[in-house]
């Protein structure tokens, strides 16, 4: 049976894969030539959300290797949930 520690290979992996989707994002928004209505089109807003789940995936298993507690909202999506509600 494992335990439940993170090991750094994956912290790695979760901050390289960020950091590509990331980088991306940042070059195909400036790139195009009318970055102000780069989040009309839904296809855009796909990319931008998973963008976001990469990020809160990347900072939730980081601070689980570092030994610090998550808040039980954050993992379970109810912070999302009461956010968008308003």
């Amino acid at each position: 049976m494992l335990d439940d520690c993170v090991l750094l290979w994956y912290v790695l992996y979760k901050v390289l894969v960020t950091l590509y989707f990331w980088g991306s994002l940042i070059y195909t928004w400036a790139d195009t030539n009318s970055g102000s209505k780069y989040l009309i089109y839904m296809t855009n807003w796909g990319i931008c959300l998973i963008n976001f789940t990469i990020l809160l995936e990347a900072v939730i298993v980081t601070l689980l290797y570092f030994g610090l507690t998550v808040s039980e909202k954050l993992m379970t999506g109810e912070f999302c949930n009461s956010f968008f509600s308003l």
